[in-house]
């Protein structure tokens, strides 16, 4: 098969925090590039950041009446509500809320998945409308088109798809949990749930997350790829970096349907997404 790429970007309201990585699928391998854009043809980004606000918030901005308040005062996007409550039932949380005393004293990070924290709602961050700008400046001049390529991207249905890194890892996490029918080690789950940061252990925490993805393929659903990264330094240097390269996992998970779709949810419905958008995790059930 002819090699394709696709993009992922770590968005950020600094451009020194800004990480990109290129995924090259071979039909082989799926093999991560950090630096200079590849040659091969770019067949999808995805990009870490909300794409769309509330409908409740558009709807004030326009100066009507909202009537769909939530609980965070038209903060939230429905996805965003959404994702939380799936994520919360994942076995890979429920596994290390239910870790022994010992482990909890040598393991006492709080929580391995925190909604409020871990998933922001959009219309508190400040990087949403520079988010939106770039979206716009990628899809011409025209107003009409600049629109319409907008609400693509928010129902996935566009070159450049809203993807979520941590969310997507905790849904290829989640997959193996499941396919190996065993937990992970409380210290692995420590691992995953810490890769973030910049202390001394962090790009530790990040190559281990790596190797947990890498050793066991079975979590991609597709084909018979393997994981490559020539690099591994440039991966794990930062989480920006990583970042980046499962936001390119999230752009190709998506284009092999290996993503829950806003379609398949039956809790979202066009009109909602077309304005907030939606997070792309991996399917779990039918994994």
């Amino acid at each position: 098969m002819t090699a394709t790429v696709f993009h992922g970007i770590d968005f950020a309201n600094k451009k020194a925090n800004h990480g990109q990585c290129w995924l090259i699928d071979d039909g082989a391998h799926l093999s991560a590039r950090f630096g200079a854009a590849p040659s091969e043809t770019l067949q999808r980004t995805a990009v870490d950041c909300p794409f769309g606000t509330t409908v409740a918030f558009e709807r004030l901005l326009r100066g009507e009446p909202a009537t769909n308040e939530t609980v965070d005062v038209f903060k939230s996007r429905a996805t965003e509500r959404l994702l939380r409550r799936v994520v919360t039932e994942y076995q890979v949380n429920r596994d290390w809320q239910a870790r022994s005393v010992a482990d909890r004293e040598q393991f006492p990070r709080a929580s391995f998945f925190n909604g409020s924290s871990h998933v922001q709602p959009s219309v508190g961050m400040v990087i949403v409308p520079e988010l939106l700008g770039w979206l716009a400046d990628h899809a011409g001049t025209d107003a009409a088109a600049r629109l319409a390529a907008m609400r693509r991207a928010r129902l996935g249905e566009g070159a450049i798809v809203e993807a979520h890194p941590r969310l997507f890892l905790y849904s290829a996490l989640e997959r193996l949990r499941r396919l190996r029918g065993t937990p992970f080690t409380v210290e692995e789950l420590d691992a995953i749930a810490g890769y973030k940061g910049s202390d001394a252990d962090a790009e530790a925490r990040r190559a281990r997350v790596f190797d947990l993805l890498r050793t066991d393929g079975r979590w991609l659903g597709f084909g018979d790829r393997a994981l490559r990264v020539d690099d591994v330094a440039a991966l794990v240097d930062t989480d920006h970096a990583f970042d980046a390269w499962l936001s390119a996992l999230t752009a190709w998970a998506h284009e092999q349907g290996e993503t829950w779709a806003w379609q398949t949810t039956n809790r979202l419905d066009r009109a909602t997404v077309e304005v907030e958008g939606h997070i792309l995790v991996l399917r779990i059930n039918d994994a």
